[in-house]
């Protein structure tokens, strides 16, 4: 059975400081979808075989969180690479457990599994230190049409490798979602004058 890798961002997070750790609305409605129409079980335009995938991984909270209503769908756990790491010492150690998450994904790979990978997307390509992304540790580079950089504002795109017998990645495929978020609904106000009270 062929190996495959699906490599994707997490949802949208709110604006501001100390809302890092959760998905914003958006980021709800966007891991809904993708477990409705990509990922989950019975999905619409499913990614998987009839088998589904073996494996579901995330490196913080928001990944997590944007993985999860897909992996429950296949009562799978999401396997968790989280750090709790201070802020200086932060960076540093998610390096670290995405270097340990890809030595597993390759694992799973040379033995035909399907595996998930919610990701932050510095470190799934574009880091400063190109060695500790997806990109460079799992060796995607390899084929040229992998971008070298995901772009700060693209929550929308997942990156879909089918995988050689070896489990090395031998065909990419770009894949948009097409996610278009229900706006919010503004609350009515009431059509013309308030009625005056009787004294």
């Amino acid at each position: 059975m062929a190996a495959k890798l699906i490599i994707l961002r997490h949802g949208e997070k709110p604006k501001g400081k100390g809302s890092a750790l959760q998905l914003s609305r958006i980021g709800k409605q966007r891991a809904l979808a993708l477990a409705a129409i990509f990922l989950g079980k019975g999905a619409t335009r499913s990614l998987f075989d009839k088998n589904g995938p073996d494996a579901f991984f995330a490196i913080t909270s928001h990944t997590v969180e944007t993985a999860s209503p897909s992996a429950e769908s296949w009562r799978l756990p999401v396997i968790a690479f989280c750090t709790t790491a201070g802020a200086a010492a932060k960076n540093a150690a998610l390096d670290v457990r995405t270097a340990q998450a890809a030595e597993k994904v390759r694992h799973a790979l040379k033995r035909g599994k399907t595996v998930v990978m919610v990701w932050e997307h510095k470190r799934i390509a574009g880091a400063t230190k190109p060695q500790t992304t997806l990109r460079e540790l799992l060796n995607l580079g390899r084929l040229t049409a992998v971008p070298d950089k995901w772009p700060d504002d693209d929550f929308d795109t997942m990156w879909i490798f089918a995988c050689d017998k070896n489990g090395r990645p031998a065909k990419f495929q770009p894949v948009p979602q097409h996610f278009h978020p229900k706006p919010k609904r503004k609350k009515r106000k009431p059509k013309g004058r308030p009625k005056k009270r009787q004294p």
